[in-house]
């Protein structure tokens, strides 16, 4: 079934494709070089869909997923041009049969080539149709082969998403047919070639309970049953040593089975234990065993299994996070259950459940928590007659005792994940020492409920007593419960103060230590405001511990450990989410539940309400629900159930700071960037950065605001809807205040890290000392500098828009950061147009057309320029006409028009004589170097390009002065004079580091790789010329990743590289 093609002798000829491991292909047994990764990422892309015609934008997405260059679609000509190549270079004629042409797109001809793929999905159909037939024998053999088709991970270092997409789908595969080849071997008694491949599969996945119950089988199927339960046996102490959980119902009747001696059994599903990282073991081992690539899937059929009683063992049991009904939950984090199910109480490892607790899937922190009638106090006690102290202690509990209090919530569902967290709260604690343990957290991220579940874990080393208090921290009803209500509370549940209790706080302290002076308790303080409202509290018995859950940070308070519950990841948001509306309807809408999911910020609670509103609303489409939070006007209203919701839980912490934190609050919503800092809030709040920071700082600790790292912060998003939606309230000028003022800021900031100051005097630069200083702030924000831009549209600031753009494009050009330019000039420009302002329309096109230039885009380049120095004649905008004839004579000589450019470089010329601009007659100059150079007077040239270069050092002008040797290097380089060049390239990639331009630097470092060549420094020139081609990995189809990519093939080349494209 391959292609069949006639080579020059007559002979006939096949190709063979591989897409199970690196991406190969051959024609018979002469190997075909493909090419760089993402010329072979566009041929998967189409030989995995065979006969499908893909367009051309397809292909664009496939290969270059959200960030494509900047010539879009007409990059896939070029590689597919590139591919056929490639395949003729073997001598086969015609290698446009396979790569077909087709009108749209490209298609890949499946009649034409042998592909390991479509060999893969043949063998596991018929290993499939042989394992229904009831034929093991050929089903084993079929999935043996087809699993030796792996030759390492699929589609190796192939770049794109769609790449990433199939290379997970294919490790699937092979996953399935490794399982299915070990269930057939079952069914035959194959037990020594069993044992032989889950020998190498298990060191690789630890803790997979169905690949040990299937070695169980295997050794026990041998009359190996000492070794099948010591699996078991070390299976367990695994599970509970490293995850703190039990193994499932499954591998439980797996060791049954090997106890009675039954005839090992048809495999069942097994749940699969939380996926961790392969083992060292595994990494050497897996390339060579017929193992998975991957973690196998998990399954989940959890059962209710007893726990050993904590009675027998020598001390504390070991943590434990069941679910509510007993069974063990694969992580933890968020509670879930099937929605509108109650609960189910059980027992849970070493620990009898509370009776009556129950939890539904929207239910979130406390109102998951819902304490049944009996569980406080003596009535919720656990028998206490000969409550003993701590193991080995001798001392007896406290005499006033009568019973052992057990108060803690109902275990409500499983938690999602949340095992970082967990083991935090589980591990650690001094048995001689009071161990505290402080969980904060923005409010809905599951703070109580993470507690819940770790005292739950805990509670069997707590013999004398488990307590919990909602101390109503931040509740609409009252704020805080007063250290005296706490203390009598606490003492009621211990049985003490029947006698009366005193009023004084002091004493009230006095008689909870002596009560608690020989208990080891676990005491929950669930919400607390501060650290004075917690700090009587703390029991005085050796061993005891305290679980405190506060949005605010309790920075007084001295603890062992301290907890912050961040909102949930992506992938664990989805997971939740998927649970909570159900596996079929979130599989059937993927796209939408990620959506939803983003919209909801990770924030358990926001996840919990809307997935709670999909299953009472089963005629909704969880697209229609993003539809609805997608609009921030309606957000938090769609994130609200009766009196549960984003905005209710987030009101009590707003409502608690002092005035001006709150306004400080509001202002953060109004920032056009996700992150700030200090200066972002003092330039809105015409504050000192002291104060700001000092604000910001105090937001951090009442969880308003987060700190992703020292001196920034943000919001969350849920987090920042509401900050807005206050701000509404605020006065319009103190809004437009706001606004304005940090939009000045970003101003100044562009401005001071311009090359030259703005043509227009700016706003006062002062928090900007120098360039480096402004350049390192803006650096900070990251891709913030497009959000401003358009914020600054948005709000109606269309001329602040234009000057941020302006002043930003030097800035961004000298970090090679294209995309992004265009993006800013695109949307000020726009503005610009509607606004009238000439002027401004001009220079943001002059800016536009110069970075399509860099970009190699010559035609748009050239049209932005046209239209600007239009305008600038029409306004009379000398300045501006001598910008866009620079750029216009750039665009020409690149494209070989050097006449025209000569002739356009005359004109610039003569205005910057009149304008007595030096910048603009450096620019000149060094056009002018090139173009003489280009038309064959090269004396001229290096005379013109030598003036330029002393023009740039005369007015400290880094980026000038570097051009100018830059482009002395390369005249030098055609003229062979390769020690002159190498002299002069050295002197401008200094420069390039001076002025931060890494284009620059790397364009000299690639003409300095082939001089150094020349020069006989092989090893220096290479490493040259991989430090610029790194500088340029993004950027393949600009000016300079041409540039690099040539002259790095002809150093290949010249150094006898077999494999270096030709010249």
């Amino acid at each position: 079934m391959g292609r069949e093609s006639q080579d020059t002798g007559g002979r006939t000829r096949r190709l063979h494709v591989s897409v199970l491991g690196p991406v190969r292909a051959w024609w018979d047994e002469q190997e075909v070089e493909l090419g760089p990764a993402r010329q072979r990422a566009l041929l998967a892309a189409l030989l995995l869909r065979p006969t499908v015609t893909v367009s051309a934008e397809g292909l664009l997405d496939a290969v270059w997923g959200e960030r494509p260059p900047a010539s879009g679609t007409r990059v896939v000509p070029v590689y597919v041009y590139r591919l056929r190549r490639c395949l003729a270079r073997t001598g086969v004629p015609a290698p446009a049969t396979v790569l077909r042409s087709q009108r749209g797109g490209y298609r890949f001809d499946d009649a034409d080539a042998s592909i390991d793929a479509a060999r893969l999905t043949a063998l596991l159909a018929a290993a499939d149709a042989a394992r229904d037939a009831g034929d093991a024998a050929t089903a084993v053999d079929r999935y043996g082969t087809a699993v030796r088709l792996f030759t390492g991970e699929p589609l190796a270092g192939v770049p794109g998403p769609y790449a990433a997409a199939e290379r997970l789908r294919l490790t699937e595969r092979r996953a399935a047919a490794l399982r299915s080849r070990l269930d057939a071997q079952l069914t035959l008694g194959a037990y020594a070639e069993m044992v032989d491949d889950l020998a190498t599969l298990t060191p690789a996945y630890p803790h997979d309970e169905q690949l040990a119950g299937l070695l169980m089988r295997a050794l026990h199927g041998l009359g190996r049953r000492a070794d099948a339960l010591d699996v078991f046996t070390a299976f367990r102490a695994r599970l509970v040593t490293e995850l703190g959980v039990e193994p499932g119902a499954e591998l439980h009747r797996v060791q049954r089975e090997v106890l009675t001696g039954d005839a090992p059994a048809a495999c069942a599903p097994l749940r699969t234990a939380p996926t961790t990282a392969p083992t060292a073991h595994a990494a050497a081992t897996t390339a060579h065993a017929p193992g998975p690539a991957a973690p196998l899937p998990e399954t989940a059929e959890p059962t209710a299994h007893a726990a050993t009683p904590a009675a027998h063992a020598p001390g504390p049991a070991a943590p434990s996070w069941g679910t509510a009904d007993g069974t063990t939950a694969p992580s933890a984090g968020w509670t879930v259950q099937s929605p509108g199910a109650a609960a189910e109480p059980a027992a849970t490892a070493g620990a009898t459940a509370i009776a009556g607790a129950t939890a539904t899937a929207g239910t979130t922190g406390k109102a998951g928590a819902t304490e049944a009638a009996g569980t406080t106090g003596a009535a919720g006690a656990r028998g206490a007659a000969g409550a003993a102290g701590p193991p080995g202690s001798t001392e007896p509990s406290a005499p006033e005792a009568t019973a052992v209090p057990d108060e803690l919530p109902g275990n409500a569902g499983e938690l999602v994940g949340r095992d970082r967290e967990l083991c935090a709260l589980v591990g650690g604690g001094d048995a001689g020492l009071v161990s505290v343990v402080v969980v904060t957290g923005v409010a809905g991220a599951g703070k109580t409920a993470l507690a819940t579940r770790a005292a739950h874990a805990l509670r069997p080393g707590f013999p004398d007593g488990c307590l919990f208090v909602d101390l109503h921290g931040h509740t609409a009803i009252q704020r805080g419960l007063p250290p005296e209500r706490l203390l009598r509370r606490l003492l009621a549940a211990l049985g003490v103060g029947a006698d009366g209790l005193p009023d004084e706080l002091d004493e009230l302290v006095a008689r909870w230590r002596s009560a608690t002076a020989h208990r080891r308790l676990l005491v929950v303080l669930d919400d607390a405001t501060s650290t004075e409202q917690v700090r009587p509290a703390l029991p005085s018995g050796a061993g005891s511990r305290v679980l405190v859950t506060s949005r605010n940070r309790l920075a007084g308070l001295d603890a062992a450990h301290r907890v912050t519950v961040e909102p949930l990841p992506d992938e664990e948001s989805v997971r939740l989410l998927g649970r909570l509306v159900g596996a079929e309807r979130a599989a059937g809408e993927p796209a939408a539940v990620r959506e939803l999911a983003r919209l909801c910020g990770g924030l358990p609670l926001a996840l919990c309400i809307a997935g709670t509103r999909l299953h009472n609303r089963p005629m909704w489409t969880v697209g229609h629900l993003v539809g609805r939070v997608a609009d921030e006007q309606r957000r938090l209203g769609e994130l609200t159930a009766e009196d549960r919701g984003v905005e209710a839980a987030l009101a009590p912490s707003y409502d608690h700071l002092p005035a001006e934190q709150q306004r400080a609050f509001r202002m953060l919503g109004l920032s056009p960037t996700v992150e700030v800092d200090g200066l972002v809030l003092a330039a809105m709040l015409g504050w000192s950065v002291v104060r700001a920071e000092r604000a910001l700082e105090a937001l951090v600790d009442a969880s308003l605001v987060q700190q992703p790292s020292a001196g920034r912060y943000r919001l969350h998003d849920l987090v920042g809807v509401y900050a807005r939606r206050l701000a509404d309230d605020d006065p319009a000028e103190s809004v437009a205040a706001a606004r304005t003022g940090v939009l000045r800021l970003y101003l100044a900031a562009a401005r001071c890290a311009a090359d030259h100051a703005a043509d227009r005097p700016g706003p006062d630069a002062a928090p900007f000392p120098d360039r480096g200083t402004a350049t390192g702030w803006l650096d900070a924000t990251g891709g913030g500098v497009v959000d401003v831009v358009s914020h600054a549209v948005a709000v109606g600031r269309p001329g602040l828009a234009g000057e941020i753009a302006e002043a930003l494009v030097d800035y961004l050009t000298r970090q090679g950061r294209y995309r992004e330019c265009q993006a800013v000039l695109r949307i000020a420009l726009a503005a610009a147009d509607r606004t009238g302002d000439r002027r401004l329309a001009a220079s943001l096109r002059i800016g536009l057309g110069n970075v399509f230039g860099m970009q190699a885009d010559y035609p748009d380049a050239e049209r932005e320029l046209d239209a600007a120095l239009r305008i600038a004649v029409a306004a009379g905008d000398r300045r501006q006409q001598a910008r866009a004839l620079g750029g216009l004579a750039t665009a020409a000589r690149s494209v070989g028009r050097d006449r025209d450019a000569a002739d356009r470089l005359a004109a610039l010329m003569e205005l910057a004589r009149d304008l007595s601009d030096d910048r603009l007659t450096g620019m000149a100059l060094c056009n002018l170097g090139v173009v003489e150079h280009q038309l064959g007077s090269s004396v001229a040239a290096l005379d013109r390009l030598a003036d330029a270069t002393r023009l740039g050092e005369d007015t400290d002008d880094p980026r000038l002065a570097g051009n100018a040797l830059c482009h002395a290097g390369g005249v030098l380089l055609d003229l062979d004079r390769y020690a002159e060049a190498a002299v002069r390239l050295r002197r401008a990639i200094g420069y390039a580091e001076r002025a931060g331009d890494r284009p620059l630097r790397a364009f000299a470092q690639t003409r300095l790789a082939t001089a150094e060549q020349r020069l006989g420094h092989h090893a220096t020139a290479l490493a040259l010329h991989h430090t610029a081609a790194a500088a340029t990995t993004d950027q393949p189809d600009t000016e300079l990743g041409r540039e690099v990519a040539d002259r790095l093939a002809a150093h290949r080349r010249r150094a006898g590289d077999p494999a270096a494209p030709p010249g």
